[in-house]
């Protein structure tokens, strides 16, 4: 649960107030000045749908509305002042890999389905690019199985 931070222009990094909740697969994205960070995976409970708000200027984190499915290896990205999250996988029992994507609004801290993404996958990249987020790569089956190249390109 350990979180560091470097502020822009210093060479120096230093210790800031740890993530509530320690996890892995987890995605993030900024969105005005906050570092947003949800979904992800812990060995004793599994996937996980919690999603937490880092304020740097204050140095603490914040509850936000859990996403609507516990989703791990997933990617986010930020565009338009709010937050969209792609894809993921589940482990074990029911295991998939998710196809579900969601928007979240921060002015009224809810969430929102967005259409399935046409390619499945988990451990893939999310980038803004002008008003279109690109998402990349990732595996088309649980695990690092069957790996892809593919590009989807989403415009809200």
């Amino acid at each position: 649960d350990m979180h560091i931070v470097r502020a822009p222009g210093s060479s120096q990094w230093e210790s800031a107030a740890p993530l509530p909740v320690a996890r892995n697969s987890a995605a993030s994205a900024v969105i005005d000045d906050s570092l947003h960070v949800v979904g992800g995976r812990t060995v004793a409970r599994g996937n996980l749908d919690v999603h937490h708000i880092y304020d740097p200027q204050e140095d603490r984190w914040r509850d936000a509305a859990p996403m609507p499915l516990a989703q791990a290896g997933l990617a986010a990205a930020a565009l338009h002042g709010r937050l969209y999250a792609f894809g993921g996988e589940r482990f074990g029992e029911n295991e998939r890999v998710f196809p579900e994507s969601w928007v979240y609004n921060p002015a009224t801290d809810a969430w929102t389905s967005l259409p399935d993404m046409p390619n499945p996958r988990h451990g893939l990249g999310a980038v803004t690019v002008g008003d279109h987020i690109y998402v990349i790569g990732g595996a088309l089956a649980v695990g690092g199985k069957r790996t892809t190249a593919l590009v989807d390109v989403f415009k809200p």
